[in-house]
């Protein structure tokens, strides 16, 4: 029982793209999930304010953004949120930077465009086992 409810604490989402339609499309999947806190950016730096101010548990994160690009994003949002799960979203998932960041260690999951929202659905659930064994590993965990 207390597994359970661990499992199912708020996640703070963000995801960070910079068309404001696919923004719109995943806060339209996630919105009847009332254990996530989802937050949005059109472009690396406004997501760079949040990420300062603000701990996320999970980053969703466009490839192909004006800029800088999403895995440039994920390098310098990792310095400041070391142990959050970093997911990249793109039409390209073959793309030789975003498998090379994810062989890396860097991403921890590609979710290619378009996806569906049981993928996100999905994408979340691997987000928190991978989050728990983070918290394990850091021995941070909840004793239950």
């Amino acid at each position: 029982m207390a597994e359970a409810a661990r499992e199912r604490r708020t996640l703070s989402v963000l995801c960070v793209d910079d068309e404001a339609q696919n923004l719109d499309a995943i806060r339209r999947a996630f919105r009847k999930n009332t254990d996530l806190k989802v937050q949005s950016a059109e472009s690396s730096a406004a997501a760079m304010q949040l990420v300062r101010a603000e701990k996320f548990d999970l980053f969703l994160v466009d490839y192909s953004m004006a800029g800088v690009n999403g895995v440039e994003f994920i390098e310098q949002a990792k310095v400041l949120a070391p142990n959050a799960v970093f997911i990249m979203l793109t039409g390209y998932p073959e793309l030789k930077k975003v498998v090379d960041a994810h062989a890396r260690g860097l991403v921890d999951g590609i979710l290619g465009k378009p996806w569906s929202a049981e993928e996100l659905t999905l994408t979340v659930t691997q987000a928190r086992s991978i989050l728990h064994l983070r918290a394990i590993r850091l021995g941070v965990a909840e004793r239950g």
